[in-house]
């Protein structure tokens, strides 16, 4: 007590206004308020109980006493979040019944609409009730028992419908048979496993984690043999399952196949262009001048695409208009697998590309589309050797993905950056399993390597039926064969590739025909369908053309040969023999 009279008066008379040594009554010396609590903490969360081991308080979370509660009486709680009318309801789903098949349309914010409701399926829905039945049958005095009522107005409707419904269960039970490895007692015959490539359990479980990655999905075609590559169950899945990802296409090694085959072309004549020739193909560059009548010239190669052109028309005037347009037929296997997703035609090369551009500027389309995202991912997908890795380094300007002209060389996948806000992502390649593909289709698909085949000469017969004689002869150098084992005979003979005794190495000849037809070295392709209407309707010739002078090389046109059967280009003559052989 005397102290804290002291240390009072010290303060005083001092004039210190901290308390010092100055005690208050109910202050613990010894522990500050923090390590108090602390303590507290601590006991609070035992059970306090009796001498007895009754329970006299809880823990904190031990209790078994319901506190009183109520909830706040807003009407915000009880009511619908998203209201929507049944005339609006009926609006969208008349919309969305027309727009959900065209594939170059897409809804943005789907999280906005009640797509439970719009997707409705339309299975009881029945058809002009009045023209099947009376409505005096029904409601009356003189009503009838009801009926079944059918979707249907007639017998014929009836027996299209119950064919289509037929047709999908045995599509979805040969698929089920596809996937449990079952298949009837005609297609149950060995098979080398080679051949099962790309269709492992790994392989798939890497596909779908670039497909649930992925806000963009690039199916990535062979344009020699576009429906052999194309994986329709793959399809068919995203369809079912991922609605909301897009999906296009991409025609590659379109500089293998002939122009009218693959890609569309334009040809735009300005002061400055380059041609960039490949075996079938002609594509326009801005890199060096073209001013010479012979620069002019080399474009003869195409001008079958176009069909009869006179040959004053375009190639003995030197004179050239900036805004001259020549419009070709389209692309037949551009503009056929266009009706089921964009498509765009492709060549993967780091120096000459061709495609980039477009599809660049698809990609940064897509990129637009989803500006609530920071960034998208695009994934590409398809068969083995199909150059989904050339790809990407062709947009990249540079190697950044590991390809080799072999399938199986990218194992796993990958993410690559490609600007700001696109990603892209490499897969694997994979072979959805089929019982009708044969042996020769899945190597002539390039699924597996040549090398780790057993018996490759078995597969010659079906490779020389599909290219023609004159591209093997101009390969080769060879002729006069009648059968696949005087051909491999005869370039075994002129390669020097002979065993002991003079013997032809037929097994290694073969391989090197087989690897010559997967890497583009022999021409082949699988001719596109028909299509009567490839003319493209209206007007057809050149801008600022006057219509006397349209008529008057309309009237030469008649009278004057194909410029390109001059006898100047000989090796591109026939592309119209080429469409019903494959």
């Amino acid at each position: 007590m005397g102290t804290a009279k002291k240390e009072k008066n010290r303060r005083v008379r001092e004039g210190d206004t901290k308390d010092g040594n100055l005690r208050r009554k109910g202050e613990n010396f010894y522990r500050d308020g923090n390590k108090v609590k602390k303590l507290s903490m601590y006991k609070e969360g035992k059970v306090q109980r009796n001498k007895k081991g009754d329970v006299v308080k809880a823990a904190t979370f031990q209790s078994t006493d319901i506190p009183d509660a109520r909830v706040d009486p807003n009407r915000r709680w009880f009511g619908n979040t998203r209201v929507i009318a049944q005339d609006a309801l009926n609006h969208f789903r008349d919309a969305m019944g027309q727009k959900s098949k065209d594939s170059y349309q897409f809804i943005l914010r789907q999280n906005k609409l009640p797509m439970s409701l719009l997707e409705e399926s339309n299975k009881n829905a029945t058809s002009n009730i009045l023209d099947t039945e009376p409505y005096s049958h029904v409601f009356g005095p003189k009503a009838q028992r009801k009926k079944p009522r059918f979707a249907i107005n007639s017998l014929e409707e009836l027996a299209e419908t119950a064919t289509q419904a037929h047709d999908k269960y045995e599509e979805k039970l040969e698929h089920e048979a596809e996937m449990r490895g079952e298949h009837d007692e005609f297609s149950n015959e060995a098979k080398e496993h080679i051949f099962s490539k790309g269709q492992s359990k790994r392989i798939w479980n890497e596909l779908y984690k670039v497909i649930d990655s992925s806000d963009v999905i690039i199916h990535v075609l062979d344009t020699r043999d576009p429906i052999g590559t194309r994986c329709t169950s793959v399809e068919q899945y995203m369809t079912k399952e991922t609605p909301h990802k897009h999906l296009i296409f991409v025609l590659n090694k379109c500089d293998l196949v002939p122009n009218w085959v693959s890609v569309s072309i334009n040809f735009c004549y300005h002061q400055t262009c380059t041609i960039v020739k490949s075996r079938y193909s002609c594509l326009l560059r801005e890199d060096l001048p073209v001013t010479t009548l012979e620069d002019q010239r080399s474009f003869i190669p195409c001008w079958p695409v176009l069909g009869p052109v006179p040959k004053e028309r375009c190639f003995d005037r030197v004179e050239w208009r900036p805004r001259d347009l020549f419009s070709a037929y389209h692309a037949a296997w551009v503009k056929h697998l266009s009706k089921d997703r964009p498509t765009l035609a492709f060549h993967a090369s780091i120096q000459n590309s061709f495609g980039k551009g477009s599809l660049i500027n698809v990609l940064r389309q897509f990129s637009q589309l989803h500006k609530d995202k920071k960034q998208i991912s695009v994934g590409f997908i398809g068969y083995p050797n199909t150059g989904k890795s050339s790809i990407i380094n062709t947009l990249r300007k540079k190697r950044v993905c590991t390809v080799a002209p072999i399938p199986g060389e990218t194992k796993v996948w990958q993410y690559i950056t490609l600007m700001k806000r696109v990603f892209l992502i490499d897969c694997p390649g994979i072979v959805p399993p089929s019982s009708k593909d044969t042996e020769a289709d899945i190597l002539f698909r390039g699924v597996v390597r040549v090398e780790h085949v057993s018996y490759p000469e078995q597969f010659i017969p079906a490779l020389l039926e599909r290219c023609q004689t004159r591209h093997l002869e101009r390969t080769y150098e060879i002729k006069g064969w009648t059968n696949a084992t005087e051909f491999l005979e005869l370039i075994a003979r002129k390669h020097g590739r002979l065993l002991k005794g003079g013997e032809p190495d037929e097994s290694g000849v073969a391989k090197m025909v087989l690897n010559d037809f997967n890497r583009g070295k022999i021409p082949w392709f699988v001719p596109p369908p028909e299509d009567e209407n490839r003319l493209p309707k209206g007007r057809s010739g050149r801008l600022g053309e006057k219509l006397g002078k349209r008529a008057n090389i309309e009237e030469a046109e008649t009278t004057e040969p194909d410029a390109a059967e001059d006898g100047e280009e000989e090796e591109w003559t026939g592309f119209d023999d080429n469409r019903n052989e494959s």
